[in-house]
């Protein structure tokens, strides 16, 4: 038995042993692969299979040299010209990054750039070392989607997840990053070229600057126009709109309205300094109680206008009783008694829940499985860049594979859909040994969160096949 063989075994064996769990919270059983002699040393000096997981990809040199291979948790890059191995900054293209919290966090854990990682990573994040985790992106935040605890750094992601609190996982970057999708969902109905619009997303823009990102839970969909003309963009936690009869204000979505979310009835005040007092109604004493340590985050965070008034009492939103949760207006705020500390005070992801119910678009194939309609011939394109500004060039990489087998020598046209739907063509170099091309394009002068659509043909025995992606142009954060 050859040493490729064998390390392949003793991979899956290990993978057994362990059910693939300590490397991210893994939805898919992904098909194991031998790591790049090139990556070894660097795979094992940072924890290899326990830490990054198995590789879940043949690695695949690129057009300047570069060696790049996908495990579980994350990419791995090899540099020739350095000789260096690094793990890639892919988590920016899941997230944006927020600005650091302003909470007190004394005693919660370190600060790293302004941003705290809690006490419950810290451990993780020593062992691995900063150099390879990278610079935080996010607070310590709630993940709806994930139901878990987590924290995304430039080139890994941390999770604790409600049913393991006691271990810290990795959120899989590299499977997601693979598949050519992150966990933030996108809307498909994009800021269209307006002044309205455009005029709408800087000022709600300029509201969600002024928040702290622990109470928007960070943007969740771009501005979008709804069947009613209203501009109106999600964040995780809340929603905002500008709506045409009132264009010089921004006004809150009544989101636990829209989630039938039922308002219970005044009550009388409870004495005492754990609650505060918010009188409501016409009835003489009436009104609903506020819980101290939600009333002091609400005020932190813009107060009552950002919150709205208080609609309900506090009541356990889960038949467990692990959460504590009362609403308000425009949001909910919620005490989660399993959660760190840092973050067991947090609005409900109530923008995500809206999301998914009304927004969320029919699953769609992922570039994995965009493959061209030719039997045994796949065609596959990518972006350096999936967000880039009216400053920048950006490029795009396309790989050809019949069988399975890189395809040298064919030659590949690349369409680029301008901002007034004009098309740029390219005629690009023709694929190399390893089936590989790539072709620059310079930057494009176009209004902020504009979708750039492109379009990648190969022809190859008399047929020709295609393949379609996007990039967006961001000129603000």
């Amino acid at each position: 038995m050859n040493i490729r063989a064998s390390r392949l075994i003793l991979i899956v064996l290990l993978v057994i042993l362990s059910n693939a769990c300590e490397a991210g919270q893994s939805s898919t059983n992904a098909e194991i692969y031998p790591v790049n002699p090139k990556l070894t040393q660097y795979y094992n000096n940072i924890g290899g299979l326990s830490t990054l997981g198995p590789a879940i990809a043949e690695s695949i040199t690129k057009p300047d040299g570069k060696i790049q291979q996908y495990f579980q948790a994350g990419l791995l890059e090899y540099d020739p010209g350095q000789n260096q191995t690094r793990l890639v900054p892919i988590g920016s293209e899941f997230v944006s990054r927020q600005n650091p919290s302003t909470q007190s966090t004394a005693g919660q854990g370190r600060i790293v750039y302004g941003y705290l990682i809690p006490n419950e990573f810290l451990a993780l994040y020593d062992r691995i070392g900063p150099e390879n985790v990278g610079q935080p992106l996010t607070n310590p935040r709630i993940s709806a989607e994930h139901e878990c605890y987590e924290q995304y750094f430039e080139n890994l992601g941390f999770c604790i997840t409600e049913q393991d609190p006691s271990n810290v996982h990795l959120l899989p970057y590299g499977e997601w990053h693979k598949a050519n999708k992150g966990p933030t969902p996108e809307t498909p109905m994009a800021i269209p070229d307006s002044k309205y619009a455009s005029r709408a997303a800087n000022m709600i823009e300029g509201i969600a600057d002024r928040l702290d990102d622990d109470l928007t839970g960070g943007r969740l969909t771009a501005l979008f126009i709804d069947m009613n003309g209203n501009a109106v963009q999600l964040y995780n936690n809340v929603g905002m709109a500008v709506i045409p009869d009132n264009p010089d204000q921004v006004q809150w979505l009544l989101l636990p309205q829209l989630l039938d979310i039922q308002p219970t009835s005044l009550v009388a005040r409870k004495d005492g300094p754990f609650y505060f007092w918010t009188p409501g109604g016409i009835q003489n004493g009436s009104g609903h109680n506020v819980p101290t340590l939600f009333w002091d985050f609400i005020i932190k965070n813009g107060g009552l206008e950002v919150s709205g008034a208080p609609i309900t009492e506090i009541f356990y939103p889960s038949n467990d009783k692990s959460v504590i949760r009362q609403c308000f207006d425009h949001l909910c705020m919620d005490y989660d008694k399993r959660a760190p500390k840092s973050i067991r005070i947090h609005p409900a992801p109530l923008g995500f829940q809206y999301y998914e119910l009304h927004l969320a678009p029919s699953p769609t194939p992922t570039m994995a499985t965009m493959v061209a309609p030719v039997a045994e011939t796949a065609l596959q394109a990518w972006e350096t860049y999936p967000r880039i500004t009216t400053q920048q060039s950006q490029e795009i990489g396309v790989y050809i594979t019949k069988n399975g087998a890189p395809m040298e020598d064919i030659q590949l046209t690349l369409y680029v859909q301008m901002p007034d739907d004009s098309f740029v063509t390219y005629i690009m170099p023709p694929s190399d040994s390893n089936g590989q091309t790539a072709q620059v394009l310079g930057p494009i002068d176009a209004p902020n969160n504009t979708i750039i659509p492109y379009k990648v043909c190969a022809a190859h025995n008399s047929t020709q096949f295609c393949i379609e992606e996007t990039f967006w142009i961001v000129n603000t954060p």
